[in-house]
């Protein structure tokens, strides 16, 4: 099956799609702070900060599955 086409997602698709590769999301004042947490419980790993409405654009979940070291074809395909 091919993989997704990359196009802009609602944040709260952006957003389960990434919880199951395991990220997190902490609030911060304007944005969400995703992380990817190196051991379970704590708050060190891998950040990304996120604005917290509207969509996301591909450029910027590019930059996102880059950071958390994502393949880009099992993303789209989630």
């Amino acid at each position: 099956m091919p993989s997704e086409r990359p196009h802009p997602l609602p944040l709260r698709e952006f957003l389960r799609r990434l919880r199951s590769f395991g990220i997190e999301e902490h609030p911060g004042t304007n944005h969400l702070i995703l992380l990817l947490p190196r051991v379970p419980g704590t708050k060190q790993g891998p950040q990304f900060p996120i604005k917290r409405k509207g969509e996301v654009d591909v450029p910027i979940i590019a930059a996102c599955l880059r950071r958390f070291d994502i393949d880009p074809d099992e993303f789209w395909r989630r």
